[in-house]
């Protein structure tokens, strides 16, 4: 993804958390940005907007690294072996007891289950993807 096509932002780094922003116009690369950033870290749980991309990206880690270390949990279908250590969810369903190096969530909206915990992984880094005009993952976790 290109400058030109996002914007990108980071805050919270003195919690020993980085929070990136990744802003930008419908189809230009957020989401396969954020799988590949997922991908590179030990764990990682993903929020998706849509049942049917959370199973598409699903299948795609499950592709990469294995079965036996991928999940999947939405409101209709919930596959989660024992060694998972990539969560990939819709946004309603994302586990917020779970801790991740790595946690991105796509279309960004803090659904009403939400607390400040989701703000504050124990991991290493946050993600969000997302269009210019909902940006509310900096404002609400950088407090």
């Amino acid at each position: 993804m290109t400058a030109k096509h996002a914007t990108r932002g980071a805050t919270r780094s003195d919690a020993g958390v980085r929070v990136n922003a990744v802003l930008g116009p419908t189809n230009t690369g957020k989401t396969h940005f954020a799988l590949e950033r997922m991908l590179a870290h030990r764990s990682g749980m993903m929020g998706l907007p849509l049942r049917l991309l959370a199973r598409e990206i699903f299948d795609k880690v499950v592709r990469i690294k294995g079965a036996q270390v991928v999940a999947l949990v939405t409101g209709e279908e919930k596959i989660v072996p024992a060694q998972a250590r990539y969560f990939v969810c819709t946004v309603e369903a994302m586990p917020v007891d779970l801790r991740t190096d790595f946690l991105a969530v796509d279309e960004f909206s803090f659904p009403p289950t939400w607390n400040a915990d989701m703000c504050s992984p124990t991991g290493s880094s946050m993600h969000e993807a997302s269009t210019r005009r909902s940006s509310s993952v900096r404002k609400r976790c950088a407090a």
